[in-house]
This record gives structure tokens, sequence and C-alpha cells, in this order.
């Protein structure tokens, strides 16, 4: 019988990684967790020693329930079946890969550790050499195609087509794939992707140094699809249907990043409250704490998930009431 992986404290300053054994795919996941003091992930962090280097997992965590063994150390983690599959993914054949993996480096049994350490979130994103951005498995087998067609799009290697309008026989005769190309059904699956529509991806994705999509054994780069999007917005928008309009997505992310890289860019409480709605979220909570690493002019608000959704709600209006004595988050 296992034995259930015990965790020990953090302090409010620390965080735990993970380290993912070497192993081939049919392996089982192994890993090993380690506490680091998160000053130490910073360049020129304290004592001038040498930075303490990992990579954070942007991801959909699917079905809540945890049914998958991850052995960790002495004991066993379960993690849910998507987390299971990208770090079956993402691990090396030929050495340790280490993470930082909420599922993981957070006891989610632990409702006081979970607050605590969801404050730590935005400089464990921003520390990180680059974010993974695990799209889920290409069940389709759709990754190849897509990257090509998206690489060839962002390097401008199809003519623009201005106003014309999409039909084959125009695609055809601008050397662009004809609409129901395997091309475009693998774009258009890309984009359809549940990860787009997340509510954290603002904050793991915008305070990033690097961005990397995987999407089952595909990788490519966040600023190349965004790139490749703006390429296609410029085109008669019956390119945009072909794609059911699901560029949006990422241009809509795209541009979040663009102007405005982190809490020193001006944009407000309430905007950020505003862009979330139209992202999705597990637990209500997080319509405002996944914000709070975004704004420099926000309430003074701790997460806390002991407390309930109206509790966490009226807080946030109360003290943003009181912080811009005005009624304008009403508006």
């Amino acid at each position: 019988m296992s034995v259930k992986y015990r965790y020990r404290s953090v302090s409010p300053t620390t965080i735990r990684l993970v380290t993912l054994e070497p192993a081939s795919n049919d392996d089982a996941l192994r890993c090993q967790i380690r506490h680091v003091e998160l000053a130490s992930t910073r360049a020129g962090g304290p004592g001038g020693g040498q930075k303490v280097e990992y990579e954070a997992l942007s991801y959909e965590w699917g079905v809540l329930g945890a049914t998958e063994d991850l052995v960790c150390d002495s004991g066993v983690l379960k993690i849910t079946p998507s987390l299971d599959s990208a770090l079956k993914h993402l691990r090396w054949g030929h050495k340790g890969r280490t993470l930082w993996v909420d599922q993981i480096c957070i006891n989610q049994e632990d409702v006081a550790e979970r607050s605590q350490q969801v404050c730590l979130m935005g400089d464990i994103y921003r520390n990180a050499k680059q974010v993974v951005s695990w799209l889920g498995e290409d069940a389709d087998g759709h990754g190849v195609v897509a990257r090509s067609f998206i690489t060839g799009l962002s390097e401008g290697k199809f003519p623009p087509l201005g106003k014309q309008i999409p039909y084959d026989i125009t695609l055809l005769a601008n050397n662009w794939p004809v609409r129901d190309s395997p091309q475009w059904e693998a774009l258009r699956a890309i984009l359809s992707l549940g990860y787009w529509t997340r509510l954290w991806i603002l904050q793991e994705v915008e305070l990033a140094h690097r961005v990397t999509l995987q999407w089952g054994r595909t990788e490519m780069r966040f600023d190349v699809l965004h790139s490749c999007c703006l390429f296609l917005f410029g085109q008669n928008s019956g390119l945009w249907e072909i794609l059911n309009w699901k560029l949006f997505n990422v241009l809509d992310l795209g541009a979040i990043i663009a102007h405005n890289p982190g809490p020193t860019s001006g944009a407000s409480f309430e905007g950020r409250m505003t862009l979330g709605s139209n992202f999705k979220s597990t637990q209500a909570q997080d319509r405002i704490y996944a914000i709070l690493s975004l704004v420099n002019d926000g309430p003074a608000i701790q997460p806390d998930y002991a407390k309930s959704v109206p509790e966490v709600f009226m807080e946030a209006t109360c003290k943003t009431i009181a912080l811009r004595k005005d009624l304008g988050i009403f508006n």
C-alpha cells in the first residue's frame, strides 16, 4: 500500500519546487520536492548566491478529481489526469526538469497555506526562467501542421489578402490553403482549446519573461502564435469566420501583455475585473485573487480561501469604495 506524501510547512517567504525524474513515456511519474527561498529565484538574490532556476507550468486543471499517482520522495501524491498527462509529456529522458506546479507545490488540503502561497504567485511566474503553457494532448495529431502554418503566417510567407473575400479560388490564386484544408483545421483546433479561456492565464502569461506553448509533443512560442493572429486580423473577416472567430482568444491575451506588462502598467483594478469577466475560473474567489498581482492601485486584500464567495466580493467592493472615495466600481 502506498504511503501518502506528507508536506513540510512553508514560511511566508518560501516556495516549493518539483524536479521530475528523467524517464521514458511509459514509466511512472517520479519527482523530488524541495523548499527554496523565493528571494533566491531572483537575479541578485540575497548574499549574491547563484539564482535558483525553474520553469513555471500553466495548464488547465480539467476534471477536479485527483486520481493519478505521482511518487514524491518517499510518498505518493494524487494529481489530476490533466496534470498527469502534462508532466509525462514535459519530463525529459536524459535529466531532471525543475518546475513550479501549483497542484504539487502548494498543499491543496491546507487552506491557510493556499491563501498564503497565492500571494506569492505573481513573483513565482515573474521569476521563472520561462512559463510552459500546456495546452493539452494533441489527440487528433494537429500539432505539427498547426505549427508549420502558424510559423508561415507569422513570417509573411503568405501574401496579404486585404479585403478580398477568401473564397477557395481566391485562396488558391494567392497560394493559400483552401478553407477545408488540414492547415485551417489545425489552426482552428489550437485556437479553440479551453486553455485560452482560463482566468489565471492573465497572470501566468503576462508576467512571464518567455512563454512556450506545448500541445502534445509539439512546441511553439506564444509570440509567434500571436503574430500569426495579428496578421489574420488584418485580412478580410471571412478568414476569421473560417476559424470560428477564435483568433480573438489569442489576440485579447496578446493585447493585454503588450499594453499592460505587469503592475506598473497603470491598468486599474476595476479594469482588470472587467477584463477577467471574459475568462473562466473554477473558484469564484479567484476573480479577485487572480488579478491582485497585476495592479498597483487595488484594495489591500489578503487572499483567504476560508472566506465565502460573498465575503470576498463584499470585502473587495467595500475596500475599493473606501480607496477611491466614490462608487465608480458599480459603473
